[in-house]
């Protein structure tokens, strides 16, 4: 049996607007009197947010009543120290799954229970994340990545410990076949031939043939890495299925995979930013991915880029401080003292993260 992992979430207290200040933490989605939704939760506040929410009329707000850095007791050293003991830990596994080694499920589980438990602070984790992304380790980093975000997505969406631990070992799992595609297709620099892509397709059905090699993995994660790449309109692979036919740990895992490979440096295409990212999914995710899945994720996620540096087109140095919930890849960003709405001001964009 799993070992369960109990997790105590933050306090949370009441505050006057009036009082709030830079750097806590919203508690609950914020909404309007008339149904506007304003903020998400774990949101991070800074003065421009505080007082957009008193243009708004909103008075008192829940705000955890310690920040995220406090409420996680992990320095930032010691949780790249983790990232980077975690990380190894899935090249072991996937090194081991690759050479035809059988191991258990439980050596997973303890490597999904490390993740989970030194991961209670999403922003440092997502800090490691931006920070350690190496293409010439891709094929680890990636499934490490994809389990970190749909972890997160899997506690935004309210599931309990044991789903979320099922959701890791999914992440770290999912790319297993590619160890048995060839290398001069899998690092291929410039686009796939069509039988060249149709060989790479293949490692979704080799993947789950190599987890046979994994004692008493659980069928829904064995789906996860069969049919990450299936989409809700029936149009992935390996079957075409429709969503219906799709786990909600696939599902998860799907968005996880596709928004990790696109915020990443590959042998053959440059990382985009995250806002470029948001756009794409917002553009053409609503067909693909379940939309209940994306939102919360694309949502959720945005949060961690307030008060992220970015250049823009223009050679400026601004600075992120909010994201609209509904369009997250359209932020405020302040410029010196002026704060630009990049959905109403077209003549400025954000060409790269800094």
């Amino acid at each position: 049996m799993e070992k369960s992992v109990l997790m105590i979430p933050p306090t949370k207290k009441l505050v006057k607007i009036v009082d709030c200040h830079e750097g806590q933490i919203v508690a609950e989605d914020i909404v309007t009197n008339r149904g506007v939704f304003l903020l998400p939760q774990n949101t991070m506040l800074n003065a421009y947010i505080i007082n957009q929410l008193i243009n708004h009329g909103i008075s008192q707000i829940y705000v955890f009543s310690k920040d995220e850095k406090q409420v996680s007791g992990i320095s930032t050293q010691e949780l790249m120290e983790a990232y980077n003991k975690s990380l190894n830990s899935v090249k072991t596994i996937l090194h081991n799954l690759a050479s035809g080694k059988k191991i258990s499920h439980q050596e997973i589980a303890q490597t999904s229970d490390f993740i989970l438990t030194k991961s209670e602070s999403p922003f440092g984790v997502l800090k490691c994340i931006n920070e350690l992304k190496k293409a010439d380790e891709y094929t680890y980093t990636h499934s490490f990545n994809v389990a970190i975000y749909g972890m997160l997505t899997a506690k935004w969406l309210g599931l309990s410990a044991e789903q979320i631990q099922h959701v890791i070992t999914a992440g770290i799992l999912h790319d297993l076949g590619k160890a048995r595609i060839p290398s001069n297709i899998l690092n291929k620099k410039g686009k796939l031939l069509p039988d060249e892509f149709n060989c790479m397709k293949k490692h979704t059905v080799i993947g789950y043939n190599m987890s046979k090699n994994i004692t008493g993995l659980r069928h829904d994660i064995r789906q996860a890495i069969l049919m990450h790449h299936e989409r809700e309109d029936g149009k992935g692979y390996p079957f075409g299925v429709k969503g219906n036919k799709i786990h909600l740990y696939t599902k998860i895992i799907s968005i996880s995979d596709v928004y990790d490979a696109m915020t990443s440096d590959r042998v053959y295409k440059k990382r985009i930013t995250p806002f470029d990212t948001f756009r794409e999914f917002q553009s053409v995710g609503l067909g693909h991915f379940d939309t209940k899945i994306m939102i919360t994720f694309l949502s959720n996620i945005a949060n961690y880029y307030l008060g992220a540096k970015v250049m823009m087109n223009t050679g400026q140095i601004g600075e992120v401080v909010y994201l609209p919930p509904h369009n997250p890849s359209m932020p405020v960003v302040r410029i010196d003292n002026n704060y630009i709405d990049l959905n109403i001001d077209k003549k400025y964009c954000i060409k790269e993260m800094i």
